[in-house]
């Protein structure tokens, strides 16, 4: 969808707002709009807990992202915010 609105808009969008977090990196759409100039803003940084079916992970409780969290002294809500900085969204 995106590819298909800057073939035909005068004007490019600025940013694209889409799920990022641990579980849903979109990496190959960071890069399209990198290569692009359109910012990433990441929506749901921190996953969607009260949104999930019974049984699907969760990124606030994930067990590795918790031992991440640990070694570097923070929350795992701190290391995901961390994570998505320093991949620019």
């Amino acid at each position: 969808l995106l590819h298909d609105l800057l073939s035909y808009s005068r004007i490019p969008p600025v940013v694209n707002q889409v799920e990022i977090h641990p579980y849903n990196q979109q990496s190959k759409l960071l890069d399209y709009c990198k290569s692009r100039n359109i910012t990433v803003q990441a929506y749901s940084p921190l996953g969607t807990p009260g949104y999930k079916e019974n049984g699907e992970p969760d990124v606030l409780t994930d067990p590795v992202l918790k031992e991440i969290s640990n070694k570097y002294g923070m929350t795992v809500a701190q290391l995901c915010l961390q994570w998505s900085l320093q991949r620019g969204c």
